[in-house]
């Protein structure tokens, strides 16, 4: 079975974009594995729909730049280090990204460094953003 992971720096199964692209995945027989956001009272791994959400311990809260830039920093050095470790046990063919923000692909290093494939989905609706 082909696998593929995806990084997010959102709330899932909440945002619609993430889920109806991963569900439709699975539903064509593929597993997937989500990396996001824990938010207040969800579990830190858990199955819906087929789709394995793995969430990690940032929250987003309103503040200033410093603020965006340290959970932006937190998040993808977290999720480096998971998405590199579940990639050893799962050797996924493609780890798609969804920005924001951009450096958010870094976390796709290790798996890219042994033949995965990389895919940057810009969801800003303007790209000078």
């Amino acid at each position: 079975m082909a696998k593929l992971a995806a990084v997010v720096f959102s709330y899932c199964p909440a945002d619609p974009r993430v889920r109806r692209e991963s569900e439709a995945l699975v539903e064509q027989g593929i597993d997937v594995d989500v990396i996001c956001l824990k938010g207040p009272g969800q579990s830190w791994s858990e199955r819906v729909r087929g789709v394995r959400y793995i969430r990690l311990p940032i929250s987003r809260r309103r503040g200033g730049k410093l603020r965006y830039v340290w959970e932006y920093f937190a998040f993808t050095i977290m999720s480096l280090f998971v998405l590199a470790g579940l990639h050893l046990r799962n050797w996924y063919r493609a780890v798609h990204v969804h920005n924001m923000p951009d450096v958010l692909v870094f976390s796709a290093l290790v798996p890219r460094l042994t033949g995965a494939k990389v895919i940057l989905d810009l969801h800003d609706p303007m790209p000078e953003v």
